[in-house]
């Protein structure tokens, strides 16, 4: 398995990875290796995969988390203050209070517009197959299977339609 913190089992105990519990529901004639590192993205999994090929393994999981597929020239969304901070400060209210930080403030802001969901984030960047993050994000992944003999195909949440 390649991935990152979520692959590696970060912050759980080792019997409670899914690398682990995966071995386990194969029973003893499967080994399943963890080669999850955290921190790690799409091009850092591909060049993990490129060290573990060499291995010669009966099958490879890439095991990819929602963010993987960032591009740098993506932008993450940020929410707009409620007021401006010359406002906030003329009624002596440090500016750092009036984003409204709390999960009522990012329930309102949301819905009206003032704030961006990661998910939406994602879909607007991604849904297009054609758009160039979407062909970055992807692609490299295309590149390197292709590259490697190996099949690759995409599995998309259903947030992306």
């Amino acid at each position: 398995m390649i991935g990152d913190s979520f692959t590696w089992g970060q912050g759980i105990e080792a019997a409670e990875r899914f690398s682990n519990l995966l071995e386990g529901s194969l029973g003893p004639r499967y080994e399943v290796l963890n080669f999850g590192v955290p921190g790690h993205d799409m091009p850092q999994h591909l060049e993990v995969l490129e060290q573990v090929l060499p291995l010669k393994p009966d099958f490879v999981l890439l095991q990819l988390y929602i963010n993987d597929f960032e591009t740098p020239q993506m932008r993450r969304p940020r929410p707009h203050p409620l007021i401006s901070d010359s406002a906030a400060r003329g009624w002596g209210v440090p500016p750092c209070c009036t984003t409204w930080s709390t999960a009522t403030g990012c329930r309102f802001r949301k819905p009206t517009g003032l704030a961006e969901s990661y998910v939406r984030y994602l879909a607007r960047n991604l849904r297009d197959p054609n758009a160039p993050n979407a062909q970055l994000a992807f692609g490299c992944c295309d590149s390197s299977s292709r590259a490697q003999g190996l099949p690759a195909c995409h599995a998309a949440s259903s947030c992306f339609r």
